[in-house]
């Protein structure tokens, strides 16, 4: 506490307010003990006590629970992605639950993973390519579309709890929380996009425009099994698929391979896993790469509309305590991803309210 400022004489002058802020992102629902916490496959997500309100525009406003994604490797806990106590040893076990020292003062997200991104001069690119895909979507239910097919709507979504502000219970809101690999200007300019220019020529290139489809899908190219509309897209051999589906441009599919979306996507649609990736769990767990946690949003194999896909998985490793990634299947293409040396004052890894955002200096493209 002293560490981070929080001297006696700060603390008597802080406002309640204040006060609960810091002590309920401390205290989680559920008591976990230090067995359950080294024996779990990945990250337990802890709801916390410290919630918030706000307004979605297709909710209205919802309830946001905080919470915290806990594990420990070789006897140090992680949170977040962080080590806070390195073998400290075991926690005090109360008759209600368990107390874990810590050596940091945790610090809630403020800011959404779109907000973050699109804050980063180093990102200009990915933003920018981002936006001019998320423009020219065309389809008819562009609900769909907003929840499921445009970065930019997935990365500014807050998962809810499905309680409205009053304390009516509401169902509807998802989990959607992504794991984003940010690919730098550096990354974009290194395969070959020397500018934002380029990236817009390359899109606007993919687009195939030499099929008829009905107005206004002249430009859909790939399909994604969904329950949306019925729709068209161009199959495999240049025919129309006439069924259910969102659509991206084959830049935009490359783009989907830097971040994971934790589902089980062998039944089309899929289950939600209501967990993030976080640092710890990517260089220490060998289990991230089964298949279920390491899966992007790419599509190496379309099976037809309304069906099942195959979807592509990187694999994760550390090497001097470092995340290495590797994202082509044949093994020649690896990228390193730093850690921050201070939790608190972030430079390429960041905690946001929806996600947690990577930056890498690798365009995972291979076209």
């Amino acid at each position: 506490m002293k560490a981070a400022g929080f001297t006696a004489d700060v603390i008597n002058t802080l406002s309640l307010d204040s006060l609960k802020k810091i002590v309920k992102y401390h205290i989680t629902n559920g008591a976990v003990s230090d067995t359950a916490l080294s024996n779990a496959s990945v990250c337990i997500k802890q709801n916390c006590l410290l919630d918030s309100v706000f307004f979605n525009a297709s909710f209205g406003y919802r309830r946001y629970i905080h919470s915290l994604y806990v594990k420990k490797y070789g006897g140090s806990l992680s949170i977040n992605g962080w080590f806070v106590n390195n073998n400290s040893g075991a926690p005090v076990k109360a008759s209600n639950g368990y107390i874990y020292t810590i050596n940091l003062v945790l610090q809630p997200p403020a800011q959404r993973v779109w907000d973050i991104v699109k804050s980063r001069p180093e990102l200009n690119y990915y933003v920018a390519a981002i936006n001019i895909i998320d423009s020219i979507y065309y389809t008819k239910n562009f609900y769909a579309v907003a929840l499921m097919a445009t970065d930019s709507a997935l990365f500014n979504q807050v998962v809810f709890d499905g309680y409205s502000g009053d304390g009516s219970f509401n169902t509807s809101p998802k989990s959607v929380i992504p794991t984003v690999f940010a690919p730098t200007n550096t990354a974009f300019i290194n395969a070959g996009f020397p500018d934002i220019a380029s990236i817009r020529t390359k899109i606007v290139g993919s687009m195939k425009t030499n099929v008829s489809l009905p107005s206004p899908y002249t430009y859909l190219t790939h399909d994604v099994p969904s329950a949306s509309a019925p729709i068209y897209s161009i199959g495999s051999n240049g025919t129309i698929i006439i069924g259910y589906g969102t659509y991206y441009l084959p830049f935009d599919s490359m783009l989907k391979m830097h971040y994971l979306f934790p589902v089980d996507q062998s039944g089309g649609s899929g289950t939600s896993f209501s967990t993030l990736i976080p640092y710890t769990d990517l260089t220490n767990n060998p289990s991230i790469n089964n298949g279920v946690f390491n899966i992007s949003t790419i599509n190496t194999n379309i099976r037809g509309a309304n069906s099942s896909i195959t979807p592509y998985q990187l694999q994760f490793s550390s090497l001097g305590g470092l995340l290495q990634i590797q994202w082509n299947p044949a093994g020649t293409n690896n990228i390193t991803v730093n850690t921050d040396a201070n939790q608190l004052t972030r430079n390429t890894n960041f905690w946001a309210l929806n996600g947690v955002v990577y930056e890498c200096d690798r365009l995972f493209y291979n076209q």
